[in-house]
Formats: structure tokens, C-alpha cells, sequence
């Protein structure tokens, strides 16, 4: 599970996940990284977080060993380009994050709130397999409350995958206190 825009002065809402999951973002000592807390039944083999921009942009680069073998997952939150920097930021992550991935040994996965369409020029992941792509189109954004449909929202939450992964069901559902919809998904490892 990954949370997104968490406050590390919510880390105690966390002890109750600490002896049956390994998580990253409780123990981190500059606080919750980003925002961001990965709960896993899968156990972490390593935790790193990427910075681009000392702690103000960057990304979560974990291992999970499944079985027997190991998958990387990148986690993102990149800014809402709501001005230019923030926007020239978001670019910047995204490429970095693309770089990253592609150039991963094995299989890997990206996943978060990416704050952009699949169908926009700066979504460079046009090789690569996404649960938009995959799936149903969904929107998982929406700026109303009332008349949620595809015309009046963004798909800008998104799961990006490896050649050998591949994206068995997706749900997205409401979540409540959210302005974002939950992307649930089960994967498959060739």
C-alpha cells in the first residue's frame, strides 16, 4: 500500500502496521520522505531515497524480494505544475524518474501521483506498459465533488510497468477525504 501526502505528525496512525508489514517512511529520520509511506506484506530488501534537489524534489527507489526474485519499485509525487517552477520541477522528476526506470536490470514498477496525463508530451513512458494503457481509462482526480465523469476529471494517478510485469485487475475506487481516487491493482511477474 502507498500513502501519499502523509504528514509524518500522523507517524503514530503507523504503529499499528509495525509488526505485521515491512514500511518505509516511519523510520526514516528526516520524517516522512516526501509525503510518502509504503506499507508491504513483500519484504523490502533496500530503501533509498533519490534527491534531486536536496529534500525538496526527488523520488523513493525500494526492493521487494518476491519469491525469488527482485522487483524495484519507484514512488513519486511530483509537484502540481500550478506555476512555472513548479511545472520545470514536475518535468525534472519525471525525466529523472524514466531515466531511472529504464535504466533498472530487471523488472521494476512506478507508481504515484504523477500530476500528469498519459496522453501529455512529458509522460515518457510510451514503451512501457500503465494501468491507463492496460485498462479501462479511468479518471482518478477530480477538482468536484458532483458529476464525476471523464469529462471533468484527470487521470493523473498512475502504475507504469516492466517488460515481464503485467496488470491482472484494476480498481478505482473513492477515497474518502480525498480529492484523488484509490488506484487498487494486482500485478503479475512472467
Amino acid at each position: 500500500m502507498i500513502l501519499q501526502e502523509f504528514s509524518d505528525k500522523n507517524r503514530n496512525l503507523l504503529n499499528q502496521f509495525l509488526s505485521t508489514t515491512d514500511m518505509f517512511g516511519y523510520e526514516e529520520i528526516e520524517g516522512i520522505p516526501y509525503g510518502i509511506v509504503v506499507l508491504s506484506r513483500i519484504p523490502m530488501v533496500y530503501k533509498h531515497q533519490v534527491k534531486l534537489d536536496a529534500d525538496r524534489l526527488g523520488y523513493i527507489k525500494l526492493k521487494f524480494l518476491f519469491i525469488d526474485r527482485i522487483v524495484t519499485v519507484f514512488v513519486a509525487h511530483p509537484p502540481s505544475p500550478r506555476s512555472r517552477q513548479h511545472w520545470q520541477n514536475r518535468n525534472t522528476l519525471l525525466a529523472a524518474l524514466n531515466t531511472a526506470a529504464h535504466n533498472e536490470k530487471g523488472v521494476w514498477v512506478i507508481a504515484g501521483d504523477l500530476n500528469i496525463v498519459p496522453w501529455s508530451q512529458y509522460f515518457n513512458w510510451d514503451d512501457s506498459k500503465t494501468c491507463y494503457g492496460e485498462s479501462e481509462r479511468y479518471v482518478s482526480f477530480m477538482p468536484f465533488e458532483r458529476g464525476r465523469s471523464i469529462f471533468t476529471g484527470l487521470a493523473i494517478d498512475h502504475c507504469i510497468m516492466s517488460e515481464g510485469i503485467n496488470l491482472q485487475r484494476l480498481t478505482v475506487s473513492d477515497f474518502k477525504g480525498s480529492d484523488h481516487r484509490m488506484l487498487s491493482y494486482d500485478l503479475i511477474i512472467d
